[in-house]
């Protein structure tokens, strides 16, 4: 999945299927998304998302995914300061808002 702006959908990350969504980037922006993982860490790419106010939910556990690739953000929903959210290493099996 790249070059677009997806908001308000479930974007569903998959090794299954037809033509199954492994890598997240360039040029991709996902706005008030649910974000379900459920492929292993070797095969997740990212390449560069900005996530802003998405829940993530991973299915299965990621060890050593490079999180620092990605441009995660939370914005107040008035409209106020966006908060860059830090993330080092990988993401533990279970669900994140980004806070």
């Amino acid at each position: 999945m790249r070059d677009a702006t997806v908001e308000d959908q479930t974007v569903l990350v998959s090794d299954k299927g037809y033509g199954a969504v492994t890598h997240l980037g360039p040029n991709l922006e996902l706005r008030r998304c649910a974000l379900v993982l459920r492929i292993s860490a070797r095969q997740l790419m990212l390449l560069g998302p900005q996530l802003t106010n998405c829940f993530v939910d991973v299915k299965r556990k990621l060890h050593n995914v490079k999180w620092l690739d990605a441009y995660l953000e939370r914005r107040s929903p008035r409209g106020g300061q966006a908060t860059r959210v830090r993330r080092s290493g990988g993401m533990p099996c279970g669900r994140s808002r980004l806070t």
